[in-house]
């Protein structure tokens, strides 16, 4: 039986493994890294964004104290007014129905109408925590 067999530089390595490397270092070489796919949103000032949602053309991104909103997918942004005096970090956001809601760490939930222009606190049934824990809220599903 004749064997041919690709040149290989690496040693250690059979004919296939040989072959796929061969080919694939072209390909990566000018492969366009993920990272380049990225850009920093400049109208969010906010050092730590904890938390996106969309919904169609409206984004919705959680921010240090506040929430940042664009409705037109991402070409302009609105800072949303204050979600209480005491919110100092907005952990989650939802869009449902229509309505804009906002976990924080220790004050519990906030709902807007309005995308974020006017706030109501939304803690109705939150109860149980250890130390008001349950108002330290990370996460919100439907």
């Amino acid at each position: 039986m004749n064997h041919t067999s690709l040149p290989c530089s690496l040693p250690h390595t059979g004919p296939c493994v040989s072959a796929l490397i061969q080919l694939a270092l072209p390909v990566l070489a000018f492969a366009t890294p993920i990272s380049a796919q990225w850009s920093r949103v400049k109208e969010i000032p906010a050092s730590n964004v904890f938390c996106v949602d969309v919904q169609q053309e409206t984004i919705v991104a959680g921010a240090d104290t506040a929430v940042f909103v664009s409705t037109d997918g991402g070409t302009l942004w609105r800072r949303s007014s204050p979600l209480a005096p005491a919110v100092d970090s907005i952990q989650a956001v939802r869009l449902f129905h229509g309505r804009l809601f906002a976990g924080t760490a220790g004050q519990g939930v906030f709902v807007s109408a309005d995308l974020g222009r006017t706030w109501s606190p939304f803690n109705q049934g939150l109860t149980g925590g250890i130390l008001n824990t349950q108002l330290d809220v990370s996460s919100l599903e439907v």
